[in-house]
């Protein structure tokens, strides 16, 4: 879902209720709305993107895990998180990163952006659901791209872990 001018504020908060509501009646998943804002032209744009089954243990580090959100349009969001309990987390801290990728290019391509790449920087609120096993958070962040030409602003994000969360 993207909007082609200034969202309504009430737009992203019409989507991460249609994203809680869609999880909470379905089975094991990930979903997650993303809303970026240009600070130059003052325009939002917002995604829905799906992260299938959910978080996977990264290989080599089982503490850590990565989820891989896909867009209708190719977008890609990834978000690493090195916990999945309770708590507000700031991604100074080892394990935590977002990146994103309008196009669909891989992570290490020119145009991807990440958290940890430059000024960048992210920060995660994360709750409980409403059913044991499932896990929501808020979160936002500045991503600039791997060749430092490009920077995003994450006005907002949203997603919901239904029960998508694997053990290392």
């Amino acid at each position: 879902v993207r909007s082609t001018s200034t969202e309504d504020p009430r737009f992203f908060p019409e989507l991460m209720k249609s994203v809680r509501t869609s999880m909470t009646a379905g089975g094991p998943g990930l979903r997650s709305v993303v809303r970026f804002f240009n600070q130059g032209t003052g325009l939002r744009t917002s995604f829905i993107v799906d992260g299938g089954e959910g978080f996977k243990p990264v290989k080599g580090s089982p503490e850590r895990r990565v989820a891989f959100f896909t867009g209708v349009e190719g977008e890609i969001l990834s978000v690493f998180v090195a916990s999945l309990e309770p708590g507000h987390y700031d991604c100074t801290k080892p394990g935590f990163a977002i990146g994103f990728s309008f196009t669909g290019d891989l992570p290490l391509a020119d145009g991807t952006a990440w958290s940890d790449v430059g000024d960048g920087y992210c920060s995660f609120d994360v709750s409980p659901g409403p059913t044991p096993g499932d896990v929501e958070a808020r979160f936002s962040g500045l991503l600039v791209s791997n060749d430092l030409k490009a920077v995003y602003l994450i006005d907002d994000g949203y997603f919901f872990s239904r029960r998508g969360v694997t053990s290392p």
